[in-house]
C-alpha cells in the first residue's frame, strides 16, 4: 500500500513538473507552484544543501521531503524512497502538510468545512429587493384600486415574519381579485416562510397560468425546487427569471449556489458577482459566498480579497476569520493565518475547526507545545482527527524516532 502511495507521489511529481514548466493549471483550477528554488540549483550545490539541513536536524521532515523531491526530480527514485520513509515515520501527515500533495493535500488535511460559512439570503434582502422591484413594476394601469399599497403592506407583514397574517389577508384579497398573479406569489412567499411547500408551489403555477411573464414566481419556483433537493429544475427556474428581469440580484445570488452545489464553481463565482452588480441586496452575502467558492476554484488572491472586504463588513464573524486563516496557510502565509485563527477562537472559544487549524500552524512553525495543545481542546470539541493526530505527534509510542522541534 505504501509502494502504491509513493508511487503516486511520484507520478503526481513528475506531472506537476511538467505543467508548472509549460505554465498551465491542472483540470480542478489549482494555479501550480513554480518549482523550489532549489531545482533552479546545479544539482550538486542543491543536494549539498538539503543534505547538510538533513544532517543538521535529521527530524525534519520538511527538509527529508525536499530532498526527496529532489531526487525523484533526477530518477533517484529508491533513494526518495528512503526519505519519504522517515518523514512519514516522523510524523505520517507530513506529506499532505508539506505540499507533497500540493494545495488539494493541505485542503484535505485542514478542517475546512466551507459550506457551513456560506450565508444565504434573509427574509429582510428578499423582501427589501421585492419591493425595489414592485418600485419599478409600478404604474397605474398595473396596480390599480390601492393594490400597490396592499402588496407592500403584505410586504411589511413578511418581514415581520408575521407569514399566516399574510396569508389570510392576501386570501382576502383573492377573493375581490382572483386573477391577481402578484397576490398569488407574495402568498407563496408567506407559504415558503411557513414550511407550506406543496401549497406554495401549487400557488405558484396558478400565478403562472395568469402571467407567465412574471420572474418574482419562476424565482420561487427554483427555491422551493432547491429545498426538494432538484437543483437542474431550480436551475432551469433561476434561468427563466433571469431571462425575464436580468437585473433580480437574488436570482444571480440562488443560480450561483445551484452553480456550487453541483461543482460549477467558475460560473458560480460569475453568478456571485453579477448578483454584486445586480442589487445593493445581495451585495455583501454574495461577497462572503464568492471569496468561499474563490478558494475552491484555487483562487487564492480574489478568495483572501474577498474575505478581508467581508470581515470589514462583520468584524464579529468567527467563521470569516477562521475561513480567511485557512487561505493564508494555503497561500504560505503561516503567521498571517495564526492571527485570524487567533481573533476566530476569541470571538467563540468553542470553535473546533480554528483550534485544529492552528494547531497545524504552530507544527509548522515548530511550536509543538501549543500545537499538541490546540489538538488536545479540538478533539475534546468534538474534532475525530485531532485525537488521532495527538495521539502520534504528541504522545508517540517508543520507535526510536523522537518527534522535537528544529532547534
Amino acid at each position: 500500500m505504501k509502494d502504491k502511495l509513493y508511487l503516486s507521489g511520484l507520478l503526481l511529481f513528475c506531472l506537476m513538473q511538467i505543467v508548472t514548466a509549460q505554465g498551465l493549471d491542472n483540470e480542478q483550477g489549482f494555479k501550480l507552484e513554480r518549482a523550489d528554488d532549489y531545482f533552479l540549483m546545479d544539482e550538486d550545490v542543491a543536494f549539498s544543501m538539503l543534505d547538510e539541513e538533513v544532517i543538521s536536524n535529521p527530524y525534519s521532515v520538511e527538509a527529508l521531503i525536499k530532498r526527496a523531491k529532489l531526487k525523484m526530480r533526477y530518477g533517484q527514485a529508491s533513494e526518495a524512497k528512503k526519505d519519504l520513509d522517515r518523514a512519514l515515520q516522523i510524523n505520517p501527515f507530513a506529506l499532505y502538510l508539506y505540499d507533497f500533495y500540493g494545495k488539494k493535500g493541505i485542503i484535505a488535511l485542514l478542517e475546512t468545512e466551507p459550506n457551513k460559512a456560506l450565508v444565504s439570503l434573509t427574509v429582510e434582502d428578499r423582501v427589501d429587493e421585492y419591493r425595489d422591484y414592485l418600485d419599478n413594476m409600478f404604474d397605474k394601469e398595473r396596480f390599480s384600486g390601492g393594490s400597490f399599497e396592499f402588496f407592500m403592506s403584505i410586504l411589511n407583514l413578511i418581514e415581520l415574519e408575521e407569514y399566516q397574517e399574510a396569508v389570510d389577508q392576501t386570501n382576502a384579497y383573492l377573493t375581490n381579485y382572483p386573477d391577481s398573479n402578484y397576490a398569488m406569489d407574495l402568498k407563496a412567499f408567506a407559504l415558503i416562510e411557513l414550511g407550506e411547500i406543496q401549497t406554495a408551489k401549487a400557488e405558484l403555477l396558478k400565478a403562472l397560468s395568469y402571467n407567465i411573464e412574471n420572474a418574482m414566481t419562476y424565482y420561487k419556483l427554483g427555491r422551493i425546487a432547491r429545498i426538494e433537493g432538484d437543483e437542474e429544475t431550480a436551475l432551469d427556474y433561476f434561468n427563466r427569471s433571469i431571462s425575464i428581469n436580468s437585473a433580480m440580484g437574488k436570482a444571480y445570488f440562488e443560480r450561483a449556489k445551484v452553480h456550487k452545489s453541483l461543482g460549477q464553481y467558475l460560473m458560480a463565482v460569475r453568478d456571485y458577482s453579477k448578483a454584486m452588480e445586480k442589487s445593493d441586496f445581495t451585495k455583501s452575502p454574495s461577497l462572503i459566498n464568492r471569496g468561499l467558492t474563490s478558494k475552491m476554484l484555487g483562487d487564492f488572491n480574489r478568495a483572501h480579497s474577498d474575505l478581508s472586504k467581508s470581515i470589514r463588513l462583520y468584524p464579529s464573524n468567527a467563521l470569516l476569520y477562521k475561513n480567511r486563516g485557512n487561505i493564508s496557510f494555503l497561500m504560505g502565509e503561516l503567521e498571517e493565518a495564526l492571527r485570524d485563527y487567533d481573533k476566530a477562537i476569541s470571538l467563540n472559544e468553542d470553535l473546533a475547526e480554528a483550534y485544529y487549524n492552528r494547531s497545524l500552524v504552530h507544527y509548522k512553525l515548530q511550536n509543538k507545545d501549543l500545537s499538541c495543545e490546540d489538538l488536545a481542546r479540538s478533539a475534546a470539541l468534538g474534532i475525530t482527527k485531532a485525537a488521532t493526530k495527538k495521539q502520534i505527534l504528541c504522545d508517540p509510542i517508543d520507535t526510536g524516532i523522537r518527534v522535537t522541534n528544529k532547534q
